[in-house]
């Protein structure tokens, strides 16, 4: 049975492959769960490979592959939901997973054909059950990994454990914004509807002054002469400093804003998280000579662009959102195709993949843009 802190582990039976497995990791502090989920992903969806059912005879007979029933790796991760200089809960759920599961569910690169996914779970599925701010933490976070059938008929390696390759070398024009902003606790209203004011103020001023910002976007040029409609939120145009006729853009104009009270939580915070979402197409990226390519390695899914900022007595709400929004315009405007916080936590599926193929599309490849210290 699990323990109150640290790491600790329950298995009915290590030679069972068809029991679930559990995980209980507790930061005993508001240290961020987003940080263990992303030190505990991987070799926990590793093992949730190698204990597939039906993975050896899989291996050998790739036309019959296993029945979509699997045992999952359990993980509950305590701690902080929402901590400084680590993403956010919200980032994990609305940016990493999204594109994880899309990854983890694309072509069948092995048998090169789309595996019938429709009857599985997702191979990462996150659940949060409590949040927790600084400084006590309390947050509660369930994590179940369960990998797709279509990683497990490879019959390339035999034993060994690989993933897709990654190519995500061509931008897409951002299609859509959102701003999700939260109020926890005993922390007003009025402080989310601030960071939301503030992350629109700094990204009409980025669409206006900064050309690279502009260029990324699917409607440069467009006009909009209704600057004093604000999408049903209670976001007040007027502190957004855009004036009437002026060019502006109906994707920043249209973000979605909405705004939560977080009840089930331990604290009070506030906090914003702003995605810029890409424009997602069936069709695969055209290879460099500006022909489709037809190869399996090409993601269906481009993830989205996001930044994130958490309140601070020390600073107004307006600056926080600005300053969200900020980090969002840099990421955008330096050209890559993956932001700050997703580059870093792409390397190691990277590494692992199978990228033994002499064509350049089966060989991992991400376009960044700034690096990082980390």
């Amino acid at each position: 049975t699990a323990g109150d802190e640290g790491e600790s582990y329950h298995d009915d039976s290590d030679d069972d492959t068809t029991t679930t497995e559990h995980f209980i990791a507790d930061t005993g502090t508001a240290g961020s769960i987003a940080l263990l989920l992303q030190a505990a992903f991987l070799p926990a969806m590793v093992r949730a490979m190698r204990r597939r059912v039906g993975l050896t005879s899989c291996r050998t007979q790739p036309n019959n592959p296993p029945s979509t029933t699997m045992p999952a790796v359990k993980v509950e991760l305590r701690g902080g939901t929402n901590a400084m200089g680590a993403p956010q809960i919200d980032y994990i759920t609305d940016v990493f997973a999204p594109f994880i599961n899309s990854y983890f569910q694309q072509y069948d690169y092995d048998m090169n054909k789309i595996p019938s996914v429709a009857a599985e779970p997702p191979p990462l599925d996150i659940q949060i059950i409590k949040r927790g701010y600084y400084p006590k933490g309390g947050g509660i976070v369930h994590v179940n990994l369960r990998p797709p059938s279509s990683l497990l008929i490879s019959s390339k390696k035999p034993g060994r454990t690989t993933f897709p390759p990654i190519r995500l070398t061509k931008c897409r024009p951002i299609g859509s914004i959102s701003i999700k902003v939260f109020h926890a606790g005993k922390c007003p209203a009025w402080v989310a509807e601030k960071m939301a004011s503030g992350a629109m103020k700094e990204l009409k001023r980025a669409w206006r002054d900064d050309p690279r910002f502009r260029n990324r976007f699917s409607n440069v040029g467009a006009t909009n002469d209704n600057d004093n409609e604000n999408n049903g939120s209670s976001v007040d145009d007027d502190e957004c400093g855009t004036a009437r006729g002026k060019t502006t853009s109906p994707i920043i104009d249209g973000a979605t804003v909405r705004i939560t009270h977080e009840v089930n939580c331990l604290g009070s915070g506030s906090g914003i998280l702003i995605v810029a979402h890409p424009e997602n197409s069936n069709d695969n990226d055209d290879d460099d000579d500006g022909h489709p390519t037809k190869t399996p390695t090409s993601l269906p899914h481009h993830p989205p662009l996001a930044s994130s900022g958490l309140g601070d007595r020390k600073v107004p709400p307006l600056q926080t959102g600005g300053n969200a929004a900020k980090e969002l315009v840099e990421c955008i405007a330096s050209g890559g195709c993956v932001d700050r916080w997703l580059q870093d936590q792409l390397i190691p599926f990277m590494a692992l993949a199978d990228n033994g193929g002499s064509s350049a599309q089966q060989r991992s490849e991400v376009l960044v843009g700034e690096l990082t210290l980390h």
